[in-house]
């Protein structure tokens, strides 16, 4: 083919791209199908391109201009996309320079051909044009999913009808990694484009559901598993005013949505490369209201409407609004029936794995308006190119999550949440928060304590715990949180450090609740509840804890629970946890380490069998009691001694990609001959 004329791509190729490519090779002893794959990537990766030319030259040219302008990670995705057997149509999709590239760009010393393109052109004009309509639609507004999540419920023996016995066999040793997802575009029945998730699903949590009582005592046959699945933070975005455009497509009669489709791979020695549709969901992704342009026009313009986008047919409006927020859909068996519009419409078909109540979660949000995507630091100011798939580990707060001050009376009440960790230390495993406060301490308001979601991130956990603190207060009151773990490598019970937080601040002669969310830095140190001079001199007076933190949130009282914000939606006052040039190399570590338990409750498992546990593992409630008991400071730090500070020196594991920067400070009684 015309690439491997090139000596392997050398001169086609970025020299970074090549050199992925060779790696290839070498790892397949130069098999000839490696080759044979790379030249079919590069043919659907530039598919939109070959599709704008119109003769010989312009073709010829995005043979030879376009793969060196490919970027190295988008060849990377596609190959692996193709190896694993997944829909070649999408790959077209994963190419991210064509929506820079409007046509194939032609060298400056090919005259020749630019004299014969431009004289197609001249024809072309000369042909009759039509007419241009007196009003043209506004630009579909780009729309982005976010935030996966599955609940797959699955059959544990064979459904009757002609599920085949491989794809039986290969569903019941089933694997959460082996997940695919895939997003359609769909205007009517025409699908304009779909676009897939890259990276790996995690299990969030696994379910047995006994065929009867009798089996559930006896531990006998299991009927049915649930797999909650939390799929890769990734953003799909749709911006396909274009495509419509190109290909003549009106959305004045037919709403826009979305088809999610849930299949499973598998490669083994029986079925290689087998993709078994697993179930499909179909989402809405505008609402679509009409109106007469009369009607419209006399009505003000709200800030809303202006984002929207508004088409015109005749006298009548069409209006196209994202619709943004969090939706569950119903996921069905099987393929997709595009005449499914309602749960009521499905029906559930024996002879799929995939049973009724099974549903994606998801978020909708428009692109141009949308705080966590448009907004939030981009990865690629935060870390270098291929690690765009992680999450940044800091955000900024926004101006609107900063709440107004609150003027109140120190007598009355307060809701004081903790709502999470932010990346425990390597050596530590599982944690919980003791606060008290202080400055002075309040006798009146006891000790109180925060423990683990089990099901939330082990290297960030979740704790959702609201304290109401209730006065008479002082001005100068301040929350201090310590932070304690058992050692994995003592197995210790030992503290991380402490944050702190006033409650209030003093403004003239009245004083305002220091109301809204924020991240407290954790350092290295336990205070004297009775010696807190300060909360500055503290900080300035200990070593922090790289990266750690503590999530907390102030508010007036209130008889609901109010749940607490993703961190990513920037609500919580961060400044003080901005992480330095060393420490985020350290979170990226953190967040890329794969021997890290996942769960807190795996974090429980795993340290009750490094500790000979008599029964590990069981139950929530069995685990939590667990977690209580083995965190409890009464029992396990002898009455009077003060709790042993977690070891920084062992806080972050060695990982020979990052290796070590070593400083010499200074050096003493070295001879001359030495120096």
């Amino acid at each position: 083919m015309y690439f491997c004329n090139y000596q392997g791509f050398v001169g086609v190729l970025d020299s970074q791209a090549v050199l992925y490519v060779w790696d290839q090779c070498f790892m397949q002893q130069w098999d000839h199908q490696v080759l044979q794959d790379v030249c079919l990537l590069l043919l659907l990766l530039l598919k939109y391109d070959f599709m704008l030319t119109n003769n010989y030259n312009e073709v010829k040219q995005v043979f030879t201009c376009l793969p060196a302008k490919l970027y190295t990670l988008d060849i990377v995705r596609g190959y692996q996309h193709l190896i694993r057997g997944d829909d070649p149509k999408h790959i077209p999709d994963l190419n991210r320079h064509w929506h820079s590239v409007t046509k194939p760009v032609l060298p400056e010393n090919v005259e020749d051909d630019k004299e014969e393109i431009e004289e197609e052109e001249e024809e072309l004009q000369m042909s009759p044009q039509p007419e241009e309509e007196e009003e043209e639609e506004e630009k579909l507004t780009a729309v982005g999913l976010k935030y996966f999540r599955l609940k797959l419920i699955m059959r544990q023996s064979l459904p009757k009808g002609k599920l085949p016995q491989k794809h039986f066999k290969a569903l019941l040793d089933f694997k959460v990694s082996n997940l695919s997802l895939t997003v359609s575009f769909f205007v009517g029945d025409e699908m304009i484009c779909s676009k897939s998730l890259t990276k790996t699903p995690r299990l969030i949590k696994e379910e047995m559901l006994f065929a009867s009582l009798e089996s559930q005592r006896k531990r006998g046959k299991i009927d049915t598993k649930v797999y909650l699945v939390q799929m890769a933070k990734e953003h799909l975005i749709f911006d396909v005013a274009e495509d419509l455009q190109n290909q003549g497509i009106s959305t004045c009669d037919l709403e826009p949505y979305g088809i999610i489709n849930i299949s499973y791979r598998t490669s083994t020695k029986d079925n290689d490369g087998i993709s078994i549709p697993l179930g499909w969901a179909r989402v809405k992704l505008y609402n679509l209201t009409t109106q007469e342009a009369d009607d419209l026009s006399s009505q003000p313009t709200t800030s809303q409407q202006a984002a929207d986008t508004i088409l015109q047919e005749g006298r009548t409006t069409v209006m196209l609004s994202v619709l943004s927020g969090e939706q569950t859909v119903p996921l069905y068996p099987g393929n997709p029936n595009f005449k499914v519009n309602s749960p009521e419409d499905g029906e559930e078909d024996s002879r799929n794995m995939l049973k009724e109540g099974s549903e994606v979660i998801l978020d909708v949000f428009e692109v141009m308006i949308d705080d966590d995507f448009s907004q939030a630091p981009s990865s690629a100011s935060l870390i270098s190119e291929g690690e765009d798939d992680l999450e940044p580990p800091w955000v900024p707060q926004i101006e609107s999550a900063i709440l107004s001050p609150v003027d109140v009376n120190l007598k009355d009440t307060f809701d004081f949440y903790i709502d999470g960790i932010r990346f425990l230390p390597d050596n530590a495993s599982i944690s919980k928060i003791i606060g008290q406060v202080v400055s002075p301490t309040l006798n009146h308001i006891p000790e109180f304590q925060g423990i683990p979601v089990l099901d939330s991130p082990a290297r960030s956990p979740e704790i959702k715990q609201r304290i109401m603190l209730s006065g008479p207060f002082i001005q100068s009151n301040i929350v201090v949180l310590s932070l304690y773990t058992v050692d994995k490598d003592t197995h210790e019970l030992v503290t991380i450090g402490s944050g702190t937080v006033p409650l209030f601040h003093p403004h003239g002669d009245k004083v305002e609740l220091n109301a809204g969310g924020h991240q407290l830095r954790v350092i290295s140190s336990l205070p004297d509840p009775e010696n807190l001079s300060s909360q500055q001199n503290l900080k300035n007076s200990s070593v922090i804890v790289p990266g750690c933190s503590i999530l907390v949130r102030i508010l007036p009282h209130t008889e609901d629970l109010i749940p607490s914000p993703d961190y990513y939606s920037r609500s919580y006052a961060s400044n003080e946890c901005k992480p330095s040039s060393g420490e985020l190399r350290v979170l990226r570590q953190f967040q890329k380490d794969p021997h890290f338990p996942s769960l807190v409750r795996d974090s429980v498992e795993a340290l009750q069998e490094s500790e000979a546990f008599a029964s590990p593992g069981g139950d929530d409630k069995t685990l939590s009691a667990w977690l209580t008991d083995r965190l409890n400071i009464a029992k396990h730090i002898p009455r009077g001694s003060a709790p042993i500070l977690l070891d920084l020196t062992r806080c972050v594991r060695y990982n020979q990609k990052n290796g070590l920067t070593v400083a010499m400070k200074a050096a003493y009684n070295i001879s001359g001959e030495l120096l």
